[in-house]
């Protein structure tokens, strides 16, 4: 399951909010890679859901998965902010 992650509408992040993460993101960080192809930084999950969960909770349970990953890079590097980013399924 893919992600984007991009900044967040409702927050006011710096305009280098994007370029600050790219330069500090992991490709990898516990079950998620990260790639970077210009501005955009996408997320992919490692594993599979059980097949008895729905397709919105595997959402879900993926985005929250790279919103945690987020959070470890944020609390690392001191000039990032969690609630600058938003995670979206990638479409």
């Amino acid at each position: 399951m893919g992600f984007r992650v991009m900044r967040h509408a409702a927050m006011t992040p710096p305009d280098r909010a994007m370029v600050l993460l790219s330069e500090r993101i992991p490709k990898r960080c516990e079950d998620v890679c990260f790639s970077i192809s210009g501005d955009e930084i996408r997320a992919s999950l490692d594993g599979d859901e059980s097949v008895s969960v729905t397709r919105d909770e595997r959402v879900e349970i993926g985005r929250r998965a790279v919103l945690d990953a987020l959070e470890e890079v944020c609390e690392r590097e001191p000039t990032l902010a969690l609630d600058w980013y938003a995670v979206a399924p990638a479409g």
